[in-house]
């Protein structure tokens, strides 16, 4: 009996050793894959950085050059001035980003009218639109209002919206639909561009298939969805375009009826 009790408590003592043993080389693991993202993000930022400043490199030695001769050309300057303020720009635009997806989300959330939100959008949208595009709004009349942070839903709705946009340079249709979905609010936004070709993590840090994009926006977007116990997820067709989907709890418990069982 007594040899059977130390068998035991020798056996529980090397199960505790081996727990432990694990539970470093998991804390191991997770340092190094921490390390890795961290290595990763940091070359793709230095890389992102580095194109606009060797574009803005460029312009300051044609600036240089320009002052110095005898015979300055005011077009190439201006020229070399706009481009400079472009690359600019783009800096400060990726330094935000970057501010943002850094930060914590600090909500104020409040009951949100989403489909004055998105009246707000589309006009902040369509002020520098080129292509014609089509605007479809369907919203339920039964929509509740959302909890939300509205400057924050805004930045989410704002993203989502311009990158539909950008996916029909020649044009399309753009739906804007919302609907009741028990205790929730879902809004969807459609366009009829190209799809998001398949293998695209579009939620990772990034990732994007614009030429001129960060690939930032939607890892924000899907933080702040994330803070707000909200969700964000999308459908695409490659030809036929995408439908990104933002679901949202209702600003205050609602009866069920029957179209939302």
């Amino acid at each position: 009996m007594v040899r059977e009790k130390a068998t035991k408590s020798r056996l529980e003592q090397q199960v505790a050793a081996r727990s432990r043993e694990v539970e470093k080389l998991k804390q191991r693991l997770k340092e190094r894959e921490m390390l890795a993202s961290l290595g990763l993000a940091t070359a793709k930022v230095a890389h992102e950085i580095a194109n606009p400043l060797n574009g803005m490199s460029g312009c300051v030695q044609l600036l240089n050059r320009q002052t110095r001769e005898n015979g300055v050309d005011r077009d190439r300057i201006l020229e070399a001035m706009d481009d400079l303020c472009f690359e600019l720009g783009r800096l400060e635009n990726l330094l935000q980003e970057l501010r943002l997806l850094g930060r914590p989300s600090r909500l104020s959330p409040t009951a949100v009218n989403i489909a004055a939100l998105v009246g707000e959008v589309l006009r902040q949208c369509f002020l520098t639109k080129a292509a014609p595009i089509d605007i479809r709004s369907q919203f339920a009349e039964d929509l509740p209002p959302v909890l939300a942070d509205p400057e924050k839903l805004k930045q989410v709705i704002l993203n989502i919206t311009k990158n539909a946009i950008e996916a029909m340079p020649d044009g399309g249709c753009l739906t804007l639909r919302a609907l009741r979905l028990k205790q929730k609010v879902r809004l969807e936004i459609e366009d009829t561009g190209a799809g998001i070709p398949q293998g695209i993590q579009v939620f990772n840090c990034f990732v994007t298939s614009k030429p001129n994009g960060w690939g930032l926006g939607l890892s924000i977007a899907r933080q702040i969805m994330t803070a707000h116990r909200g969700s964000i997820t999308y459908s695409t067709k490659l030809g036929r375009g995408t439908t990104f989907k933002i679901s949202l709890p209702a600003a205050c418990p609602l009866p069920l009826h029957r179209e939302s069982w």
